[in-house]
């Protein structure tokens, strides 16, 4: 990766497409355009770039999912080593273009995984303008639209759930989301886990299904639970969790003397796009005083 440098560029046909985009970057009426008009023209042309390439090229499948290339050969065609050495916009134009050239076109209508929905007009063009601000939404000083922003979204999402008194915070990824769901369960359990830590605490145990996902397992062991107590509740042939085989795992775990933390279902597993009976499971929870912690994933959008 290569820093940029201050360049002037004259018009005229370009070499290649990344060219063509920055030929404009330069002299005007025989006079040096200045270092902002040339950074402006810069992010015009890398705009334009990212409509064609990662828009309108993907939803006119004007372009191939993929230009698979294998590790070593990506080495060959990016300058990967990190230095000191400044290049121009022209060569920063060209590199963008090599990383659309060799990304997978995640917005192309035959591109087809779990995880992905196309891209969405709307939310990329939210995303300029949240980068472009590049502000941290932690006090209302510093962004006060996107403050209110998101807790009248938060509220919306409570509402649409049926909390009355709800609250809640913008994860970064489902992974995150889980080990906070992990969080609140062992403070509610054991308050004073906030102040003096895991020092004197009982063996905490959580159940979740044998096809949820990985991150229970990181999680737990991020927050020194362990991941050798996250014990696996067998599923059924759809893949949802087995109502008798989690009361199993919870009476063996009362009857060691450990503490049943908490249970994680899924709505939507990342395999099989299960969902776990989350009736028969709240109900265990309750009989048990045991955490109920739902995996999202396509809950609020099937409603």
């Amino acid at each position: 990766m290569s820093s940029a440098k201050r360049t002037m560029h004259s018009n005229g046909n370009g070499t290649n497409k990344a060219a063509k985009l920055s030929s404009s970057n330069g002299h005007s009426n025989g006079k040096s355009t200045s270092h902002v008009d040339e950074v402006i023209t810069f992010l015009r042309s890398v705009c334009e770039m990212s409509l064609e390439e990662g828009f309108s090229n993907q939803v006119k499948k004007r372009t191939a999912v993929v230009n698979f290339k294998a590790p070593k050969e990506l080495e060959k065609i990016f300058d990967f080593n990190v230095d000191d050495k400044a290049v121009n916009h022209e060569a920063l134009l060209s590199i963008c273009q090599k990383v659309f050239d060799y990304s997978v076109k995640t917005g192309h209508p035959h591109f087809f995984n779990q995880l992905y929905a196309g891209v969405d007009a709307y939310g990329f063009a939210g995303s300029i303008i949240s980068d472009v601000l590049n502000s941290s939404v932690y006090t209302y000083e510093v962004t006060p639209v996107f403050v209110v922003m998101e807790k009248s979204v938060i509220k919306q999402v409570c509402d649409i759930i049926g909390y009355e008194n709800g609250d809640g915070t913008m994860c970064p990824g489902g992974s995150y989301s889980n080990m906070l769901g992990l969080n609140v369960a062992r403070y509610k359990k054991f308050p004073d886990v906030k102040e003096v830590g895991m020092r004197n605490m009982p063996r905490m145990v959580i159940f979740s299904s044998e096809q949820s996902h990985y991150s229970n397992k990181k999680n737990a062991s991020l927050m020194g639970i362990g991941s050798n107590d996250v014990i696996a509740v067998k599923s059924d042939e759809s893949g949802r969790m087995d109502l008798n085989d989690l009361q199993r795992c919870i009476d063996q775990t009362i009857a060691q003397g450990d503490v049943p933390l908490c249970v994680v279902a899924t709505s939507g597993t990342t395999i099989l796009g299960a969902y776990d009976p989350l009736h028969g499971i709240a109900d265990i929870c309750v009989k048990h005083d045991i955490w109920l912690h739902v995996d999202v994933s396509e809950l609020l959008w099937l409603k």
